[in-house]
């Protein structure tokens, strides 16, 4: 339980909070964005404020893009979202939610994570000047710690989140969102993948010297996935060997095949 104090709110909304547990534990609400002490780390990664990740994309790499948020959009429908906690994290390269703004159910609750405050109040405030009034909570932490109850997120959004979460750590996220999930919870995503992509990688590791050689990894992942969850739908969405000359895929090597997998599965029951 956390004790608020210096507190700004309205009926509503806590715009600003000092948050503090008996335990010891504090936290700290800003511009109505949840503040934790779990900060940054990295040295090779930086908030994409301008949207670098999208300049130069070329026209079959978008269209890659959208099929999968299609595929996406029409599991989404499939079930009442009504009152339900939908997650979604890492999401300074790419945020599912955002773009599927218009669709979403405005009776749910969603939680949204990145280790970059400088994200959150970017995507705040383009979410906030559509004056759509969702139930978000943002929270800016870098670890994967999160405040948050466990067994209590019905949704676990993941559009490029574990290969993100790969470029600075040598696990497989989702093993470690399972203890957030209820236990009738689902995952939705869209996992990259290199098909014969050794010199991609090689490159990846250049760049960002934290990263997991096994990141864009098919099998492993699938393999990782299956040992918490069960996949109830999948598809291979497309692959392109041309991603442009962006941030976003400075490390791919132009010709080396990158996939789109999308998938929903359920957790498994213990």
């Amino acid at each position: 339980e956390l004790y608020l104090q210096n507190t700004e709110l309205n009926q509503r909304y806590v715009f600003h909070s000092d948050l503090n547990c008996d335990c010891g534990y504090h936290a700290q609400i800003q511009d109505g964005i949840l503040l934790t002490s779990n900060k940054n780390q990295s040295k090779y990664d930086r908030p994409d404020l301008t949207r670098e990740y999208y300049k130069d994309i070329p026209a079959d790499l978008t269209s890659l893009f959208q099929k999968s948020y299609n595929w996406m959009q029409d599991q989404m429908q499939i079930d009442n979202w009504n009152n339900k906690v939908i997650l979604e994290t890492h999401i300074n390269a790419y945020f599912y939610l955002q773009v599927a703004l218009d669709r979403l159910d405005k009776n749910a609750k969603y939680i949204i994570i990145d280790k970059y405050p400088e994200m959150l109040k970017l995507y705040k405030g383009l979410i906030d000047s559509t004056d759509s009034n969702f139930n978000i909570l943002y929270i800016a932490d870098a670890s994967l710690d999160f405040p948050i109850r466990k067994n209590s997120v019905d949704l676990f959004i993941d559009y490029f989140s574990s290969n993100e979460y790969q470029f600075s750590n040598h696990h497989w996220l989702v093993h470690l969102i399972t203890p957030y999930m209820k236990k009738d919870g689902l995952t939705l995503g869209t996992y990259f993948y290199f098909h014969k992509g050794k010199k991609s990688i090689q490159n990846l590791l250049n760049y960002y010297p934290e990263a997991y050689e096994q990141n864009f990894n098919l099998p492993l992942f699938l393999n990782a996935l299956q040992q918490d969850w069960s996949i109830l739908n999948q598809t291979n969405i497309g692959f392109t060997t041309q991603t442009g000359t962006n941030w976003a895929f400075n490390y791919h090597v132009d010709g080396e095949e990158m996939h789109l997998f999308s998938y929903l599965a359920r957790l498994k029951l213990k």
